[in-house]
């Protein structure tokens, strides 16, 4: 099936009714119950931050894990747009699915596969591109095997063999790739296609037409009802959220307040990208000055989060600022002001008000192979409001009220422009 994710998709709103369904049964709000208790017994809910967003987060995180669950039908593989922020449409409220610090910059979408069976996923490439893209085949393993999926093999967007009209045809089985160019060899425990296009610049990156098909395989098994997708979501359950919890902690808590993983190489098995983890405590007048050198990749990107690994907003305020988003520095690096008020400077990255949160600093397509960098490539200071200007760049660009409202409403304009790109409409 084609990707089809638009507001006025069949297929998307038919995945998200059954979402809501399922996560509405018995068994789940016991699950989610287990898991508001989990959350709430953690360390990070005894601040104030960190108890603000709770109950958001909770739900956002339960129906995440929900995604693979209720779209499980390798026999017949449909792309369907997953971590997305609270919408509503088709006449169903639709909460969000967002966890595990989701990229506002991303579009995320998945179609169930099986690691026995042959794909065809064919596409077509729409310019101008996104910043970076890649489709990834995702199964069981990594240090959370009952939880997280775990990268089997990808393709980045740029390796792909392109034919004419920029169309492409990609194979998913088994089998070796013996030359083929454009083939992801499937492992017995594959159980997912992730495509991943990050867009820079909202209002004019254009994600890929894609389309998947099953070609052959073994006799499919029927599809799962609503009783199995229930089971399986209860199991699912009682690992991902102690999971969620533990990579939250391993994550983003290894250091102190206010400063930075060294940037390595992203953790799940994305081949594509360095990041750098860290969170932060800022008062009320007080800003923290991040500076991130791009070293050349395609793509940055830098996002608060709550204690739960959930976006601060990103569509009607600036929560995330990408390379495209942000106004650069005389010598090309990006200097973004952090803090829960407004400090009136353009780069600014807003905490929603949360004194404490999590944050995190993305580097793709980056022109040499991932590694760990330098920590020098990103830099931060805490310093109060009224010292800002001291510690600024020269010719650092601000923002008065009017010139916000702008800002914000390029965002807005963008965000919807992303959605219905997927299916080539404005």
């Amino acid at each position: 099936m084609a990707i089809d994710i638009f507001v006025d998709d069949a297929e998307q709103a038919a995945f998200e009714a059954k979402s809501v369904e399922i996560f509405h049964t018995p068994e789940v709000q016991e699950q989610l119950a287990i898991a508001h208790r989990l959350f709430a017994a953690d360390p990070l809910a005894q601040t104030a931050s960190g108890r603000a967003t709770l109950e958001r987060s909770v739900g956002e995180t339960v129906r995440g894990g929900l995604d693979w669950i209720v779209n499980s039908d390798p026999a017949h593989p449909t792309l369907v747009w997953v971590q997305t922020p609270p919408h509503k449409w088709f006449g169903v409220a639709f909460a969000g699915n967002r966890w595990g610090i989701d990229n506002p910059d991303n579009l995320y979408a998945t179609a169930a596969i099986d690691g026995q069976s042959r794909y065809v996923v064919r596409g077509r490439i729409r310019r101008p591109a996104p910043a970076e893209c890649t489709l990834t085949v995702m199964g069981r393993g990594g240090p959370y095997p009952d939880a997280f999926p775990h990268s089997n093999a990808y393709l980045s967007l740029d390796a792909i063999e392109v034919g004419a009209g920029d169309t492409f045809e990609i194979t998913i089985d088994p089998s070796p790739a013996d030359g083929r160019r454009n083939h992801m060899q499937t492992r017995p425990e594959s159980m997912a296609l992730l495509l991943r296009p990050s867009l820079g610049d909202w209002t004019a990156e254009t994600p890929p037409l894609i389309s998947i098909e099953r070609v052959g395989g073994p006799p499919p098994r029927p599809a799962p009802g609503k009783a199995a997708m229930v089971e399986r979501a209860v199991e699912k359950l009682r690992a991902f959220i102690p999971a969620v919890l533990d990579f939250n902690r391993k994550a983003c808590y290894r250091l102190p307040a206010n400063q930075f993983t060294p940037p390595s190489p992203t953790p799940g098995g994305l081949l594509t990208q360095i990041t750098s983890f860290g969170h932060f405590e800022i008062a009320d007048d007080e800003a923290l000055v991040l500076t991130v050198d791009p070293i050349g990749a395609r793509y940055v990107g830098f996002q608060v989060c709550d204690h739960w690994m959930i976006g601060m907003e990103y569509i009607s305020a600036t929560g995330s600022m990408n390379h495209a988003q942000a106004a650069p520095n005389a010598d090309g690096t990006i200097t973004l002001v952090i803090s829960p008020a407004d400090p009136g400077v353009y780069n600014w990255v807003d905490t929603a008000h949360l004194n404490s949160g999590e944050m995190l600093i993305r580097w793709q397509a980056l022109p040499h192979p991932p590694k760990e960098e330098n920590p020098a490539i990103a830099t931060a200071r805490l310093v109060k409001l009224s010292q800002l200007a001291d510690v600024l760049p020269p010719g650092t660009r601000m923002a008065g009220a009017q010139e916000r409202r702008r800002q914000i409403e390029q965002r807005e304009r963008g965000f919807a422009r992303r959605i219905g790109q997927l299916r080539g409409r404005h």
